[in-house]
């Protein structure tokens, strides 16, 4: 079957029943990109993005979000809050700033669930602050 195409499905169940659905084919959900572009340089006043192919929140008030378990991981540590700044994209936000002349790794942890029920795969991604 070919990505990012409907398909339609008829199934005669006998007696005069016929049961009719219709699916589209998509890609497992995944992480599209990580911001700062992986290998990169920084300037400290950067944010911290997540992109998504598809979906991972409902369409909701912001307030709803920020108590749910977000599973990235972020070294070195640094203070600051996470934010869904759409249905498919996630932004890490530093509480001052991200730190200075320090190589940080971004790593996508179990536990992140599609709206659909799918679950993303891990995924790793570093750039470097600049001084």
């Amino acid at each position: 079957m070919d990505l990012n195409k409907y398909y339609a499905v008829k199934v005669d169940l006998g007696e005069g029943k016929i049961l009719a659905s219709d699916f589209l084919v998509a890609e497992n959900p995944k992480v599209d990109a990580i911001f700062p572009a992986a290998n990169s340089e920084a300037p400290d006043d950067s944010k911290i993005t997540v992109v998504f192919n598809r979906p991972m929140v409902p369409l909701t008030t912001l307030d709803q979000l920020k108590s749910q378990n977000i599973p990235v991981q972020i070294n070195p540590a640094t203070d600051g809050k996470f934010k869904w700044i759409s249905t498919n994209t996630l932004q890490f936000i530093p509480k001052d700033h991200l730190k200075r002349s320090a190589n940080y790794t971004v790593s996508i942890k179990n536990g992140f669930v599609s709206m659909d029920g799918l679950a993303v795969s891990d995924f790793q991604s570093k750039f470097t602050v600049l001084n």
